[in-house]
Formats: structure tokens, sequence, C-alpha cells
């Protein structure tokens, strides 16, 4: 004589729902810093492009030895002209002091 027991499939158990979260939030703990990192370093490329920028615009207006101070959005880039060559200096957005030098010709 066969014993009829009775199976029901109506869902996850505690331990498969608590293993999928603790899984989820492993998972979000390894990514959140790591786009923290991404968006802080796609800022310090947007800043050393307009620092590009503002070289190329005032590199030809400056005279031996004139310092100018340009602001854009929320940065200071100091721009020199320092022997035979033209300098800006700014302090990036993760804190980092950035350089960029060129040679102009006279």
């Amino acid at each position: 004589m066969k014993k009829w027991t009775k199976t029901t499939d109506g869902g996850f158990t505690l331990m498969e729902v608590t293993a999928a979260l603790l899984l989820l939030s492993v998972v979000a703990a390894g990514i959140v810093p790591l786009l923290s990192i991404l968006y802080t370093e796609r800022v310090e490329v947007q800043a050393e492009r307009e620092a590009y920028r503002i070289l190329e615009r005032v590199g030809y207006e400056l005279e031996e030895r004139d310092i100018e101070t340009v602001t854009v959005s929320d940065t200071s880039y100091v721009v020199r002209h320092q022997n035979e060559a033209i300098c800006i200096y700014w302090k990036g957005p993760a804190g980092r002091d950035k350089e960029i030098c060129l040679e102009f010709p006279p």
C-alpha cells in the first residue's frame, strides 16, 4: 500500500531568503566604494580637461612672469608664465595637487 504524502512548493525557506540577502549585501558593500572612486576619478579628469582648455585660452595672452587665477565650477586654477613654459596649478576634487606645464612659442 502506498502512503500519500502532501508536498508543497509554496515558496522559499527562511534560510534561502537569508542567504540571498546576505549575498546581496556583500555585493553591494563591494560595489558602492568602487562607484565612489570611479566618480571621483571622473571629476578629476574633467578638471584636467578644463585646465588644458584654460592653458590654451590664456597661454598666448600671458606676459613674462604674469600670474592669472581662473575659477571654474568651484576649482581655482593658477596660470603662471615661468621661464619658457606656462604652467597651471590647481587642487583636484580628490584633494591632490595637480600641475601641467606647456611650452608656447614666442
